[in-house]
């Protein structure tokens, strides 16, 4: 069971789940200005993409609606 005292596999699961647990909180105190729609989208952004890709479609999103 090496596999599961990975360091790389913590990491990976800490990241994932910190990930999931902050845009949950982000969410929660958000006073309902993001729908349940925009928090889905996110997290399949959070866990498809990585920051760069991520980085990338937030510069897309501010050029188009700013």
């Amino acid at each position: 069971m090496e596999t599961e005292n990975s360091l790389t596999l913590r990491f990976i699961r800490n990241i994932y789940v910190h990930g999931i647990i902050d845009i949950l909180v982000l969410w929660g105190n958000s006073n309902n200005s993001i729908g349940i729609d925009d928090v889905k989208r996110l997290l399949g952004l959070v866990q498809t993409k990585s920051p760069v890709e991520l980085m990338k479609l937030y510069q897309i999103e501010m050029d188009r609606f700013h």
